[in-house]
């Protein structure tokens, strides 16, 4: 498939229908969505958000010992709950891109 029928392909999977959702509800919890790969899904429990994000290494993506972007957990309160929008998302029921 050529680059602009990947682009378009993207802009119709079911994760870009509620992208801009998504981000809005990180960045409101203190998670910088920007950090955050686009095949993870939070996990929402005990009034705590857990997510797998980047690693940062003054200000840039820090690489493993493989040259992989290196990864890590983060868990922050809930402070603000998710739309009904991103019900089957956190549910894992959209497939990653």
């Amino acid at each position: 498939m050529s680059f602009p029928g990947r682009v378009r392909a993207m802009k119709r999977h079911p994760l870009m229908k509620i992208m801009k959702n998504i981000c809005d509800w990180l960045d409101a919890n203190g998670i910088p969505h920007a950090r955050v790969p686009l095949h993870v899904v939070p996990k929402v429990a005990d009034g705590q958000i857990t997510v797998t994000v980047t690693l940062l290494r003054s200000g840039r993506l820090y690489l493993d010992g493989k040259g992989d972007v290196a990864t890590g957990s983060m868990s922050v309160p809930l402070r603000v709950e998710p739309p009904a929008v991103l019900a089957d998302w956190l549910a894992g029921k959209v497939p990653a891109p």
